[in-house]
């Protein structure tokens, strides 16, 4: 009997730790996406004016959204 129950104290334990490391480690890679550069799915609207060969200056900073079609029309949103 005391064998078993030293058993099921390691399970418990090892249990726990293994716990930790999985709070910590989805801590740690919610962190890392949140703040990856790649999580901006879309470029902004100064970076598609200057891949079209326009100044990214062109538009002021307060643009809420856009809108690019695949006929070259370009919607803008001011805020």
């Amino acid at each position: 009997v005391l064998s078993l129950s030293l058993s099921i104290t390691v399970s418990e334990k090892a249990m726990n730790k293994l716990n930790s490391q999985m709070i910590i480690f989805l801590l740690f890679t919610t962190l890392f996406l949140s703040f990856s550069p790649s999580s901006q799915l879309y470029p902004t609207i100064h970076d598609v004016l200057v891949s079209n060969g326009l100044p990214a200056g062109l538009l002021p900073q307060e643009v809420d959204s856009y809108s690019l079609y695949d006929d070259g029309r370009l919607e803008v949103y001011l805020d």
